[in-house]
């Protein structure tokens, strides 16, 4: 039960991690890189949420070789490790392209659905796995419903700032 509840933990920190900018992003785009045309900012939002997931699938075709030679657990560690890094340093640039550059690579270092799966399987005895995936499945769920409000408290907090939020 342990390992189950630590690597929906994991899934939890993930979601908030990527899922913040959701509602502003917008507000990120106008005060922080100066894009102002509401045309711009639509097609900004489109680049930044699509290079999250070009990555994702890139990743999915890596990262099972990777775990050829190092344990998932190894794996799901590096992962976590990669997202958190990249995610700190999304907010040290203001450039979008390389904030783009760091959302892919979040992306790409995002292993949950493929590595995370497989060692749940892992650790569970057949009976137990559909319990297992429930209990994985609602911390995502609650990271992705909680993220978007958490995000705006911490950005207008900070005084709209986009780097001393990523560092939180």
């Amino acid at each position: 039960i342990a390992r189950i509840l630590a690597l929906s933990y994991l899934c939890l920190l993930v979601r908030i991690t990527n899922y913040w900018p959701m509602t502003v992003l917008p507000l990120i785009l106008r005060y922080n890189l100066n894009v102002q045309s509401d045309q711009s900012v639509s097609n900004y939002l489109s680049i930044y949420f699509s290079s999250f997931y070009y990555g994702g699938i890139v990743g999915a075709f890596v990262w099972p070789y990777i775990t050829n030679h190092l344990s998932k657990r190894n794996c799901i560690l590096i992962s976590l490790t990669l997202q958190g890094a990249f995610n700190t340093l999304s907010g040290c640039f203001n450039k979008f392209y390389l904030i783009c550059l760091f959302r892919f690579l979040i992306g790409f270092s995002y292993n949950l659905n493929t590595v995370g799966k497989a060692f749940l399987l892992e650790i569970c005895e057949e009976p137990y796995q559909q319990y297992a995936f429930t209990i994985e499945m609602c911390f995502s769920l609650f990271g992705v419903f909680v993220s978007p409000l958490l995000g705006y408290k911490v950005y207008t907090y900070t005084g709209n700032d986009y780097k001393t939020t990523c560092l939180y």
